[in-house]
């Protein structure tokens, strides 16, 4: 063999090895923020990094940020949504980094429940932990642990794993999940998402004092909208 042919074959089997490696790096990556889902069994995918995302930032109810934020985003979501979760892990982390956590933007989650029985469950239990001001932890776990829908994957056992993963009062999250305060809290993001006229989500709505709201679905640019609306006078 040649030495020209030797270096070809070395430098083809690098390349494959950094091919290789590049496509292992996206998968973790993935995994970790955006992407696929973690699991719906076992120790839930995501743990440190849902709680570095939102560690130090205040909540009141469903509400995430500064009272005093400028630019309010409210997402309108069902948390068996796939598009949704994928929305979730695509877009929070970089929002929070960029707009929440600088006090730049606050966020306001609006869990609807149109997808069955399981997605009842699930805001049931999510509107539970926003009695205890970590349901950004729960729906953001919930959403790397996503299962697909309509399988029956949102069970008491999962809900637990993802409530002892936030952080929860497991016992007072179970104990609160029936109650008025949960149900007012799920017939408002109800009664909200009717009177914005959503009809799919993810659905997003952006506002500023002084500003008309800007409706957003789907895959549109809604750090790019936040940015907007702060430029704007």
């Amino acid at each position: 063999m040649t030495e020209t042919r030797r270096q070809r074959l070395w430098l083809l089997g690098a390349s494959a090895v950094v091919v290789a490696a590049i496509v292992v790096i996206v998968i973790a990556i993935g995994r970790a923020g955006g992407g696929t889902a973690g699991t719906t069994t076992g120790t839930p995918q995501g743990i440190g990094a849902t709680r570095a995302l939102f560690a130090g930032i205040p909540q009141r109810g469903a509400e995430l940020g500064v009272p005093r934020a400028p630019v309010t985003v409210t997402e309108y979501a069902d948390l068996q949504c796939p598009f949704c979760g994928k929305s979730a892990r695509d877009r929070w982390p970089e929002i929070v980094r960029r707009f929440v956590r600088p006090g730049r933007a606050k966020l306001v989650f609006r869990n609807l429940a149109f997808l069955g029985a399981d997605s009842l469950d699930g805001a049931r239990m999510a509107a539970a932990a926003a009695l205890q001001k970590r349901m950004w932890q729960f729906v953001d776990l919930a959403y790397r642990n996503q299962g697909e829908e309509g399988t029956g994957w949102i069970t008491d056992a999962y809900l637990r794993r993802i409530a002892v993963g936030a952080g929860l009062d497991v016992r007072r999250a179970f104990a609160q999940r029936h109650s008025a305060r949960v149900l007012t809290l799920l017939s408002e993001a109800k009664a909200m998402a009717d009177a914005a006229g959503v009809r799919a989500t993810p659905a997003f709505l952006i506002t500023r004092a002084g500003r008309a709201p800007v409706a957003l679905t789907g895959d549109a640019d809604v750090a790019g909208a936040i940015q907007d609306a702060l430029r704007a006078p």
